[in-house]
This record gives structure tokens, sequence and C-alpha cells, in this order.
């Protein structure tokens, strides 16, 4: 089977086949690909493939149509591992990506459709990814992938609740108070986030998550699994006193939002997401305030001691 796919691509790789790639994909999936520029093809010793101006339209959408555009796309595979061990060896680079996130007719975005999720997220994601692995199968390949990525969404939208809300929902919850009402308002709950890091072992791994919504900054670090789409995320949120007057916060929940006092743990995964204190984190902080009072007395102890 490898050999009849090799002698394929042999017939084919000094043909322009952006004919035959776009015809494939509107065959087998709903996405029409669109190519501006030739496929550059080479076969040995390692099979590549780069296809620059590459844009795939969602046809079950009227309009924007566009999801995908890459400004590059190169992927790299060890030809010598594919046909002698029956193992991918790959690397590829998305350069200049551009995803438009819109809502399907059947009531799921086109990125959930696509990856099998459930993050209900619309909005436009931006960036660079770099990826190399290897594996017998799909799923070996994808549980050992490596690399890095650096991407942004803006205009994002959560359609599952109001992300306020579960802010301070989970923060009723470190303090043992009720739950506060839910507040009307006619503020956008429109995000930008900023995130970039390595990919390891199928695992993309950020240290540095900024979230912005209205009046509102989110950081924090997390990982999300790039297998199932799962996520877990410790954040800090600080409102600024602005917000005050949409939320109607109570001048506790001000004190603690307003300096990003209270951890949160942000988990997803199986179509649901929970926001919840972070009580790992906030063990973390009190031991370190600890620490920092017991130095700060020595500090003053000695410093006494030598005055007197």
């Amino acid at each position: 089977m490898l050999t009849v796919l090799l002698l394929c691509l042999f017939l084919i790789a000094s043909l322009d086949i952006r004919s035959l790639l776009t015809r494939a994909v509107g065959l087998i999936t709903d996405y029409e690909l669109q190519i501006d520029e030739p496929v550059y093809v080479d076969l040995l010793p390692d099979l590549k493939l780069q296809i620059k101006n590459l844009t795939l339209d969602d046809q079950a959408i009227d309009s924007p149509k566009n999801f995908i555009e890459i400004g590059d796309f190169y992927l790299s595979m060890s030809t010598k591992h594919l046909l002698l061990e029956h193992e991918y060896i790959v690397d590829m680079e998305f350069n200049n990506i551009d995803l438009n996130i819109q809502m399907r007719p059947d009531e799921i975005t086109n990125l959930d459709q696509l990856l099998t999720i459930n993050s209900n997220i619309i909005g436009r994601i931006t960036g660079h990814v770099m990826l190399n692995g290897q594996g017998e199968n799909i799923d070996s390949f994808t549980r050992g992938l490596n690399g890095f990525a650096d991407l942004k969404l803006d205009d994002g939208r959560w359609l599952d609740d109001d992300i306020w809300q579960q802010l301070r929902t989970a923060r009723s919850i470190y303090k043992r108070e009720d739950s506060p009402e839910r507040t009307i308002n006619k503020t956008s709950n429109i995000f930008s986030i900023e995130t970039i890091g390595s990919i390891n072992d199928g695992v993309f791994k950020s240290q540095d998550f900024v979230m912005k919504l209205p009046f509102t900054l989110i950081t924090g670090r997390g990982d999300v699994s790039l297998v199932d789409g799962s996520f877990d995320y410790s954040v800090r949120a600080k409102l600024n006193e602005d917000l005050n007057s949409v939320l109607d916060l109570s001048d506790d929940e001000l004190l603690d939002f307003s300096n990003g006092s209270i951890p949160i743990r942000v988990r997803g995964g199986d179509g649901s997401v929970s926001f919840r204190p972070d009580i790992e984190e906030i063990f973390r902080d009190e031991v370190e305030s600890t620490f920092k009072d017991q130095s700060d007395r020595i500090k003053d102890a000695i410093k006494n001691h030598l005055l007197n």
C-alpha cells in the first residue's frame, strides 16, 4: 500500500496538483479548498510539500465562507521510515494562520466541528504554529506532537455563559458566600486572548496567557490537550472599578477583584467548563505570605539589634 502511494506521488510530483487537491477535499469534506499559487512537491530523500496562500471555505455557511487561511504551509515527512518501518515522522509549519470561527446551521462552530470538540467559542484566530512528531497511526502521532504556538483570538465570544458571572461564582465558593445574583448588563462580553507556549507530547503548555474583556484583565498559565481539546488553566482576574456600575459588585468583591488576589481554576472537557477556586495556588500564596512575614520580622529584629 505504501509503495503504491509513493508511486502515485512520483507521478504527480512534476505536475501542478492544485486541482487534484481541491477536488479531493471537495469530495470527502464539506469544505472547498482554494490554492492561489503552484504547489511545491519533492519526494527524495524526504517527502516535502509547500503550499502558499491556502484558503479553506466552509460550504455550510452562507457568508463569509472563508474558514481557514494559511499564508505558508510546509510539510516534511521521512520517506525511509514510512516505507521501511511504517512510521510517520513529520515536521509541519503553519505561517500567517487566519481562522474565522463561526456558528454553522447545525448550531456547532466550524472549529468544533473540525476538531470534534465543544468549545462554543466564536471569533478570529491568527498566529503561527510549528509541529513535529512521529507515530504509527494518527492517534500515536497526535499524542507525540511537539512544537511551538503563538496565537491570538480577537472578537471572541463564549456562547455558553457569562465569564464575569463565572468568575464571581468561583470567588463566592472560596469565600463561602451565596452565589451572586446574575446581573443583566448591556456591556459586551467580547474578549481577546493572546497566548504563547510550547507543545510537548500532544499538550500545549502556555506560561503566558492574557485575556482582555471590557474593564477586565485575566492572566494565567495552563495546558490544552491536542488529543481531546480538554484544558486546565489557573488564572487571576483584575476588574476595573468602572465595571462596578455594570455588575453591581459588593465592596468585598471589588476589593478581591481589584488586586487579582483570588486564583481561579478553569477546566474544560467533555463539553463542560468549570470555574472553581484554585486551592493549590491559594495554599502557595499563603505559604509565600507566611515566609515573607517571617523574613520581614527577622530583618526588623536584626536591624533593631544592630542599631541598639
